[in-house]
């Protein structure tokens, strides 16, 4: 029944279908109650927050079981975070008076009380008061502020209190997992934030990187990300998009030299190809560095991730590191007649041998290197990759040459290829380099004279 219920409701997320789903739940917890978990409230809330229906998702997440998980907090933080959105501040006093009410103690519901959360349920009670304090309190009207001032502070000291004391906690907490009795019900409900994949953070990060651009919500997905207990690398991928749309570099920073190497976190081809966009979309000469000295992510390199990687040292003239990153990967394996797109190769992206093969990546490394003066390097950029695709290795080397406007060597070259780019596939964009409006920027008028009957004829 979970699973089937998880997966509908997944379903009806990705077509919108909010009233499907929500249907799907009333008529689940009209049959069977115990059927529901804190997993699917918390996929619901989401759901139904995401499509702004602020009123629905209150009811779903303040309707399910009395005793609360991590999950069944963080559902009622997606409704407090949608009714905050919808400017209903006194109905997000009211959910928030309810979660006090829970978190009493004295009223049968010791199982709820901040002294036996675990860390998971303290860090989603601490996001639950920062969001009420940011985002609710400065919509209250100011002669009641003062009241719920006092209902954040009393919380907050508890669960600094419970911080301190997190060792003793923390053993009470697996006492209450293990034990039998009256402490089975709590045990169940706090297995369910790591036993039940139906949710995961990452689903929350998903929803704030395609959720609408608050000016806080890079906060929000760094916070969730610190809090995760197991993060992923998938987890960072997503909180690097989020920062790097609102231009926060030290942030990406920190989650790059500190967060994954603390966590003990294994960059994937993706993770470094994310990273390498940001650098070049921030122009972040601090992350090329993070990259290109990290071997973790170096080694992760794929021609797809160190396209981005090379713009960004062009434009941040960092032609420096770039030739010295190309200089550090082992030489390829020897050409063979197999060939993939534009220099692909079978182990193309599983080595940093073979990202000399694929000719795109050679042609932006010559572009970086020519741009810089540094011709010869820029055509030896190319020389590994050339046998794939000789004509079009000719017309990235001329190309290069125009760049760094060495219009000898690119006559030379000229001369000695024709039998390779004439009648190619890259006839017409050769010759183009030499009869463009501006090609008298970097060839001699006086030249283009001699050039242009040697090239008819």
């Amino acid at each position: 029944m979970r699973d089937v219920l998880g997966s509908f409701i997944q379903a009806s997320a990705a077509r919108g279908a909010w009233s499907a789903a929500l249907a799907a739940w009333n008529a689940s917890t009209a049959a069977n109650r115990n059927a529901l978990s804190p997993s699917h409230t918390l996929l619901l809330a989401r759901l139904l927050a995401q499509c702004n229906c602020w009123y629905e998702a209150v009811a779903v997440a303040t309707g399910g079981e009395v005793k609360m998980c991590a999950r069944s907090l963080a559902a009622r933080r997606v409704a407090l975070a949608a009714t905050a959105k919808a400017s209903c501040w006194k109905e997000a006093c009211i959910q928030m008076k309810d979660i006090q009410r829970l978190l009493k103690v004295g009223e049968g519901l010791t199982a709820n009380t901040v002294s036996s959360f675990g860390a998971e349920e303290e860090q989603e009670l601490r996001l639950i008061l920062n969001l009420f304090a940011e985002r609710i309190i400065p919509m209250v009207p100011h002669q009641q502020r003062g009241a719920w001032d006092s209902v954040v502070s009393q919380l907050r000291h508890e669960v600094e209190t419970r911080q301190s004391e997190q060792p003793i906690s923390r053993n009470r907490y697996r006492q209450h997992s293990t034990n039998g009795g009256a402490a089975t019900g709590f045990s169940h409900e706090a297995r369910c934030s790591i036993e039940n994949d139906v949710v995961t953070n990452n689903d929350e990060l998903l929803y704030i990187l395609r959720g609408p651009k608050e000016r806080n919500s890079w906060s929000l997905a760094l916070q969730l990300l610190l809090s995760m207990s197991d993060p992923n690398a998938a987890s960072v991928n997503i909180v690097v998009g989020i920062l790097r749309q609102q231009g926060r570099q030290s942030e990406i920073l920190h989650v790059v030299n500190d967060f994954m190497a603390l966590r003990k976190i294994r960059p994937t081809t993706v993770t470094v190809k994310v990273l390498a966009e940001a650098a070049n979309a921030m122009r972040s000469m601090p992350l090329c560095t993070s990259i290109l000295s990290n071997s973790l992510l170096r080694e992760q390199l794929t021609p797809q991730a160190a396209v981005p990687l090379v713009l960004a040292l062009h434009k941040l003239g960092g032609w420096k590191r770039c030739l010295a990153w190309w200089d550090s990967l082992p030489q390829p394996n020897p050409v063979t007649t197999e060939k993939c797109d534009v220099g692909f190769t079978n182990s193309n992206v599983r080595t940093a041998a073979n990202l000399r093969h694929h000719l795109k990546l050679s042609n932006y490394v010559a572009v970086c290197l020519a741009g810089a003066g540094h011709w010869l390097e820029a055509l030896a950029a190319l020389r590994d990759a050339a046998p794939y695709d000789p004509p079009l290795a000719v017309l990235f080397s001329l190309r290069a040459l125009r760049v760094a406007k060495r219009w000898e060597a690119a006559l030379r070259l000229l001369g000695a290829s024709r039998p390779i780019w004439k009648e190619s596939k890259v006839t017409v964009q050769v010759l183009d380099l030499f009869a463009a409006q501006n090609v008298e920027s970097w060839i001699p008028p006086t030249v283009m004279k001699n050039i242009s009957v040697s090239l008819n004829a």
